[in-house]
């Protein structure tokens, strides 16, 4: 069988990340990335009629580590709970890793301490409700 590499070799396919796979077989890729972020501003959590603020500083974080290039990415507030003090993001998968660094990074919002806390992240929505 000469340099066909032949047999079960030849039904498997490398795909890119180094996932093997059968021939035709797909590998599902998430194209969001979700967080539970919480976020205090001068030592208090942010209450539900300050979903705007909460953009705000989220934007600010962004701008803050990767300059006005980063604020092309959306980040979309899916919910904001007063109650908890925590809120669920969606942001897409390839951004994902330089977001939560923006987040990490952040320590003042307009001259208060302020601080992002991502308390879970999933590939997928439903994730974030598992413990």
């Amino acid at each position: 069988e000469g340099g066909g590499g032949g047999g079960m070799a030849s039904s498997r396919k490398k795909k890119k990340g180094g996932v093997v796979t059968q021939k035709g077989a797909q590998t599902l890729h998430a194209q969001h990335h979700y967080y539970r972020v919480r976020v205090e501003l001068a030592g208090h959590t942010l209450q539900e009629e300050n979903v705007y603020q909460l953009k705000a500083i989220l934007l600010h974080a962004v701008r803050n580590l990767l300059g006005e290039v980063g604020l092309v990415v959306p980040i979309d507030v899916l919910d904001h709970s007063g109650i908890t003090g925590h809120s669920i993001l969606r942001i897409p998968a390839d951004h994902s890793t330089h977001i939560w660094a923006a987040f990490s990074l952040l320590a003042e919002f307009e001259g208060h301490p302020c601080t992002i806390r991502v308390v879970k992240s999933a590939a997928f929505l439903p994730g974030l409700a598992l413990s």
